[in-house]
């Protein structure tokens, strides 16, 4: 997957805690992280993207889902909470620095609705 980001150095940060792993390849305006057979591929440009993305990842156990948002919770302890985000049905969202929303998931589990409205992390200044 491709996203188009505005600051590759701030991007670089969120994806390295999010995924708990360094950029596979990383240039002046761009980064390749791989994680579990999945690639992605940051761009930078310099305007904030005018289409946000929502993804979506898929975590193999429960443990791995409460290390990731342990090591999210931490990153985001900088920045000001939009609401008091928890674990919900096995699920959590995040969204980057640019807003593109992800959202990670134990398994195949359905997509809980209200994740958005209850977990979603809008990272703003303090």
């Amino acid at each position: 997957m491709n996203l188009t980001i505005s600051n590759l150095n701030n991007s670089v940060v969120f994806y390295r805690n999010l995924f708990n792993r360094m950029p596979d390849s990383i240039s002046f305006n761009a980064a390749r992280f791989t994680w579990e057979g999945e690639e992605l591929i940051l761009t930078e440009n310099e305007k904030q993207p005018l289409v946000k993305s929502c993804l979506i990842v898929e975590v193999s156990s429960g443990e791995h889902l409460r290390e990731m948002y342990a090591r999210i919770k931490r990153y985001i302890s900088q920045y000001a909470w939009h609401s008091q985000c928890k674990i919900l049905d096995e699920q959590f969202a995040v969204s980057d620095p640019d807003g593109h929303q992800w959202i990670i998931r134990q398994g195949n589990v359905d997509i809980n609705s209200s994740i958005v409205d209850y977990c979603f992390l809008e990272q703003t200044t303090k």
